[in-house]
């Protein structure tokens, strides 16, 4: 949306303002779960698409060039960590991964008290 607004694109800054609508609404409608985002996650991607058209169509492209691919640039990186970070923890949440405890009762032992009640206590 910056982008738009310095370079007085109002195509982008129309799609951002709506980009960002859509998921402030889907963060307080739909409660953070992915499956409601499926439509805006595919509306930011042409969103990004379409602004990456803008960034390489440029007419004055002449010192803005390097920018572009600076910009073009920084999106491939920060993109490459999140995808490995996002492998890391999707591979981390498996049988043995950091995740078990919170899917097992690891950790936790049930034991009936005196009076036949069923309580949790911390295993080792």
């Amino acid at each position: 949306m910056i982008y738009g607004l310095i370079r007085g694109k109002r195509p982008l800054v129309g799609i951002s303002i709506v980009t960002l609508f859509g998921w402030v609404l889907w963060w307080f409608i739909g409660g953070g779960i992915l499956w409601y985002a499926i439509g805006i996650v595919v509306w930011t991607i042409l969103s990004f698409l379409f602004y990456l058209y803008y960034l390489l169509s440029d007419e004055d492209q002449g010192g803005t060039m390097i920018l572009s691919y600076l910009f073009i640039f920084a999106f491939v990186v920060f993109g490459g960590i999140q995808m490995v970070l996002n492998l890391v923890r999707i591979s981390s949440q498996g049988g043995g991964g950091a995740f078990i405890r919170y899917k097992t009762n690891y950790g936790i032992q049930q034991e009936l008290t005196e009076s036949l009640q069923q309580a949790n206590f911390p295993a080792g």
